[in-house]
Order: C-alpha cells, then structure tokens, then sequence
C-alpha cells in the first residue's frame, strides 16, 4: 500500500472469499481484516484455494476513479484475486492518496465581498465552489495537481433572445472579467490546504451580437446549435438549439 511512492502504514485491508458452490459463487463473506505495518505491507493466509476479494481503505484516504477529472473520488480501492494450485499467492499493489484544497477570499474593486459567486478551477474539480456572505471560498477534494483559481462573468450562460428591437444591439452589459490567479498553476500535494490570497474581481463590458439566419438554408421545421465560445476556453462554450429562421 503506498502514497507518493512510500509505504502507507495503518491502511485497513479486508479479504472477502466468495462461496465454493455455483450457488454460492456470487455471495462474498469477510474472511480476515488487517492492518498495514510501517512499510505499507500486509498479508493473509487464506487455507484453501479459490475467489476472493481484497479491499484496502482509510479515513481521510481516497483512490483514484477513471471516470475522469470531474468524478467524485472513491473512499476505498480493491481487486480480485483467484488462489489456485498454479497460483498459490498473489501480490496485489494499491495506490491511495489525501486530497487537497484551495482557499480564498473574492472582492469587489471597492474592497467589498462578492457573496454567492460561483469560483471556477482549472481543471475542474468534482463539487461546486460558492463564495460565502463574506466572500471566502473553499475548493476541497482536489487531486493532487496545478490548479488555476478562475473568476468569469456572474451570469452562467449567454442569453439568447429571440426578440429585440436596435436599441437592444446598442447595450453594452456590465459584469466580471475572465481572470485567473494566482496566474501561473499553484501545485496541490496530498493533503495540501494552500490559499490563493484575495482576489479582486473587477467589471468589464460585454457586447450583444445579432445573427441571422437565411431562410434559404434551413428545412421546414429545422433546428441548428449554436455554439457561443469565450476566448479563455477556447474548446468549451455553451451550446443551445435554436429554430433555423430568422434572427438571434
């Protein structure tokens, strides 16, 4: 059992054995537990060949998913093992770590507390982070990593409106500005609580755009995705169907 490479000591690992019979092959029953010595190393010593189970775990531990990025990690990790007279003993290697988190306070250009703000990470993490009354944020459950603490626009998605007049095309919307902090990747060991410091979120001008469509390209009936990117994630943007006709 190891973390980083080194041996991790007081994980706990439990061998389950699954039944001997076809009808008992799919039920498991635990069979020892123990726990790993300074080394990270544990052993059991099952008297009869057959299907078993390892699983190891601790508190305050996770294991890694392959779910991606985004997936909430997984508290405990285990594999198969099948003991038979070719193979009397096997050897199973498990990898578990402590996660880490970022902290940090957003304000406005006056020094006030920007409450309830949704704080982006690069990469994403698996929970939502939301700035408090006070403007104080916690990313927690982070893989060890670089991270990028991201502050965008208060509005989630582009608006899409499918009525408006000229005047509405002379708007210019106020809201905050794509930025990153600290500005280059703050790495994240296991187990690290790292502050990213205060973060001033200042206001910029965002533009309304109109786009039409000719009714010569489209199909009775037919739907098109528009597709709106930003130019700090250039292969992400919010997609939405929209009718083929007319203007946007």
């Amino acid at each position: 059992m190891v973390e980083s490479g080194f041996g991790l000591a007081g994980v706990t690992v439990t061998l389950y054995e699954f039944g001997h019979t076809p009808a008992e092959s799919t039920t498991r029953t635990v069979f020892a537990t123990t726990s790993t010595d300074s080394k990270g190393a544990f052993a059991f010593h099952p008297v009869r060949t057959g299907e078993y189970y390892v699983e190891a775990q601790k508190e305050g531990y996770f294991a890694e998913t392959f779910d991606g990025p985004t997936a909430d990690p997984i508290e405990s990790i285990g594999d198969s093992v099948s003991l038979d007279l070719d193979h009397p003993s096997q050897a199973r290697r498990f990898t578990l770590t402590r996660l880490g988190e970022l902290r940090g306070r957003v304000i406005d250009e006056d020094g006030k507390p920007l409450a309830n703000l949704r704080v982006g990470l690069i990469p994403a993490s698996s929970t939502e982070v939301v700035t408090d009354l006070d403007g104080y944020f916690t990313a927690t459950k982070l893989r060890p990593g670089d991270y990028l603490v991201r502050i965008g626009p208060e509005r989630r998605a582009p608006e899409i409106l499918r009525q408006f007049s000229e005047s509405d095309l002379k708007i210019v919307d106020e809201d905050l500005e794509t930025s990153f902090w600290p500005g280059v990747p703050l790495p994240v060991s296991s187990g690290a609580s790292l502050s990213v410091g205060t973060i001033t979120a200042r206001k910029a001008a965002y533009y309304r755009a109109r786009l039409s469509v000719q009714s010569s390209d489209c199909e009775p009936g037919e739907n098109r995705q528009l597709t709106i990117r930003t130019g700090d994630v250039p292969d992400r943007g919010e997609s939405r169907q929209v009718p083929c006709s007319g203007s946007l």
